[in-house]
């Protein structure tokens, strides 16, 4: 196995514990754990961001290798989408928008890092 597919073994992981993690929210913002609950997944997804760049930095693949790395992370994320109380409004809103915001920015980081170490 390559190196570079390590980098796909870290960002799908790690987005399924985000989405996971989300579940875990309370109902309301004003409840006990809420942010500390909150504090976590984007510490977790910032974490994902930092260690996929380092990763494609260490060993850079190709660009099709960074869209089967999020497709597999996209796939992660959406298995816990049944345990996300639609409901209520702010988890309906709030899940698509920060685990869709943290894969996008896994694939700018990803084309970024990889159009820069071709030069």
């Amino acid at each position: 196995m390559k190196p570079v597919n390590y980098a796909g073994y870290v960002i799908a992981p790690l987005h399924l514990v985000a989405g996971f993690l989300f579940a875990l929210l309370p109902d309301s913002p004003y409840q006990q754990g809420y942010s500390a609950i909150y504090g976590t997944i984007a510490t977790l997804l910032v974490t994902t961001v930092v260690a996929y760049h380092w990763i494609l930095r260490a060993w850079p693949p190709g660009l099709g290798a960074v869209w089967g790395h999020l497709l597999l992370a996209t796939a992660a994320a959406t298995l816990p989408l049944y345990l996300v109380d639609f409901s209520n409004a702010g988890h309906a809103i709030v899940y698509p928008l920060i685990l869709g915001a943290s894969l996008l920015a896994c694939l700018v980081v990803g084309h970024l890092t990889v159009l820069l170490s071709r030069r």
